[in-house]
Order: structure tokens, then C-alpha cells, then sequence
């Protein structure tokens, strides 16, 4: 529960245009998220 409220995720350093928010980028998405299966469902939303 505390980890909800920050207790062990901190924010990163300050930074140019991301401030103390953590970004991802897109090798953390693609090790992360199945960006395939992502773009196929959006894809098919369309329809």
C-alpha cells in the first residue's frame, strides 16, 4: 500500500521538459509491452 503514495518509487532527477516525471522510452516499451498486439487491437478498433 505505501508504495501507492511514492514510499519506494521515487522520481528521477530533474530534467528539460520531463521535470521529475519518469518517462519510458521506446526500448522500455517494446522489453515491456507487446507494442504488436497493441497496434493490431487499435487497428481493429478502427474498423
Amino acid at each position: 500500500m505505501a508504495w501507492c503514495f511514492g514510499k519506494h518509487d521515487r522520481p528521477w532527477a530533474e530534467r528539460p521538459i520531463f521535470g521529475k516525471t519518469r518517462y519510458m522510452n521506446a526500448a522500455g516499451l517494446q522489453r515491456k509491452f507487446d507494442m504488436a498486439a497493441y497496434v493490431r487491437k487499435v487497428e481493429s478498433l478502427q474498423e
